[in-house]
């Protein structure tokens, strides 16, 4: 969680830092002085993007906020296995016909796994991680795209949108 937070604070410091720049550029313009007038009416730090310098935690991947995102869903998964009723249980209620839960076919492999190696399987964590990676992993490999779009392969670096230097994923 506080990587998450710090590297969320740390994009949004980089757009504020680069809106009051922009701000300040348009302000001593005389032709764009009613322009700025403007813009201070409205957000100056909407559509507002910056490419994160390639050190500490942005040196290897743009989007370090999601990873760590998904590692703290992860524990919280993990965790659930902790404090989940006991595999026996886990293996009636999914067995049972009788049973209100009825799961979708793809976590069917996956429940009937965790029911042979009698690990306890928390499944609303299970399916928010997966859905969590499912949902933020094409937003990141588009952002990368974007930024290869917008600030050009060389100013990327390499660095992948997910994993460490893998320029596609």
């Amino acid at each position: 969680m506080i990587g998450n937070i710090y590297s969320e604070r740390h994009l949004f410091r980089l757009r504020r830092e680069e809106g009051d720049r922009r701000a300040a550029t348009t302000a001593n313009d005389d032709k764009r002085k009613e322009v700025a007038e403007q813009n201070h009416k409205k957000n100056k730090y909407n559509k507002v993007y910056v490419l994160p310098p390639a050190k500490g935690i942005f040196r290897s991947i743009l989007y370090p906020h999601y990873v760590f995102e998904w590692l703290e869903w992860l524990g919280f998964a993990l965790v659930g296995t902790a404090v989940f009723p006991s595999s026996r249980f886990v293996a009636q209620s999914f067995s049972s016909a009788a049973c209100s839960i009825t799961l979708v076919p793809w976590l069917v492999p996956f429940a009937a796994l965790a029911e042979k190696l009698h690990i306890p399987l928390p499944l609303p964590a299970v399916l928010f991680f997966v859905n969590a990676v499912a949902n933020m992993l094409p937003h990141a490999r588009w952002g990368r795209k974007w930024y290869v779009e917008k600030f050009g392969e060389r100013a990327v670096a390499g660095r992948g949108a997910v994993v460490p230097w893998c320029t596609w994923l």
